[in-house]
């Protein structure tokens, strides 16, 4: 350990809290730069060592779960694959970019515009905010963006190993880009897959409601194995709140909008008891038609009620 530290490799930390650990943490110092033609350190003239240091004073560390260590991950990982890692950590903000920051890198897919395309229209039982208005469906992207850096090797081979062996994952999101600035961009939300029941195999599909002409779809790279730190867990309560609400969206059944549905409701034993217990009004309208549930006079009943009545009957009586 004193070898390692007099050589300026590593340096003790303990203004770094390390919990439950209970001990005092280590901080690996950059190595020199390299000279890979003689194969040797470039030594440097300006400092009391040969390594180059942190600047004091810069608290911007590059945060790598401890996992990937502990799991075996780097005994099958190339060099390329660990420069690229180190990388795309160094580039992720959770809160802001939900993942590695879209302006680094992303993937799209390069035959549509916009990202996605029609896939059908919302029908019979979806909400009355998104009755009749477009469903889109997310197009698998197929080409990366990324800034000019200088990188020893292939970056998108690398990137994509690390993808195949689950270090990484492709999300999609929807950006709005500023038709004035399009330097001007915001993430209005993640693009969650398999949520909207519609069709056959719907689980596999990323299917959302139409977006503002101005926002397009991008895949973004995301850690599978997150450092659990404090904008961890921001983060995680802010993804779990977009999903229910997005999940909420596509899967609450309103009455309103669905014909069958109210015909269903109208057929089960309680319907009749509630309207009389709470609908008295309502109970003697359709009274003459709810001894005789036939197709005719059902469609007489749906056509009386109004729609808060089913939705109150399924909302709040019917779970009692």
């Amino acid at each position: 350990m004193e070898e390692l530290i007099n050589k300026g490799l590593i340096a003790e930390r303990p203004d770094v809290g390390t919990g439950i650990l209970k001990t005092t943490a280590i901080e690996v110092k950059a190595f020199p730069d390299f000279d890979i033609k003689n194969n040797i350190f470039i030594p440097s003239t300006d400092k009391e060592h040969p390594y180059r240091t942190y600047t004091r004073g810069v608290d911007k560390y590059i945060n790598i779960p401890g996992i990937i260590v502990d799991d075996g991950y780097l005994k099958d990982i190339s060099v390329q694959e660990i420069f690229a890692m180190l990388m795309l950590y160094s580039k992720i903000d959770l809160i802001n970019f939900r993942g590695v920051d879209h302006n680094f890198i992303y993937k799209y897919n390069s035959s549509t515009t916009k990202g996605y395309r029609i896939y059908c229209t919302f029908g019979e039982g979806f909400s009355k905010d998104i009755y009749e208005k477009k469903c889109v469906k997310a197009d698998l992207p197929d080409k990366y963006k990324f800034q000019e850096i200088s990188f020893q090797g292939n970056l998108i081979q690398a990137i994509e190993e690390l993808i195949r062996k689950e270090l990484f994952e492709l999300i999609p999101i929807q950006l709005y880009v500023d038709p004035e600035d399009p330097d001007i961009k915001k993430i209005v939300s993640e693009v969650f897959k398999g949520i909207v029941p519609i069709g056959n195999n719907y689980e596999e599909k990323y299917l959302f409601l139409e977006p503002d002409e101005n926002t397009k779809v991008i895949w973004i790279l995301r850690p599978k194995l997150m450092v659990k730190n404090p904008e961890y867990k921001i983060y995680q309560k802010l993804h779990q709140a977009i999903y229910n609400l997005e999940y909420y969206q596509y899967n609450y059944v309103d009455p309103s909008t669905s014909f069958k549905l109210k015909a269903e409701l109208i057929t089960e034993e309680d319907f009749s008891s509630f309207l009389h217990d709470f609908k008295p009004s309502w109970y003697k309208k359709v009274e003459p038609y709810l001894d005789y549930p036939s197709d005719e006079n059902i469609n007489k009943i749906i056509e009386i009620l109004p729609n808060y009545v089913f939705r109150f009957y399924l909302n709040h009586y019917r779970g009692l």
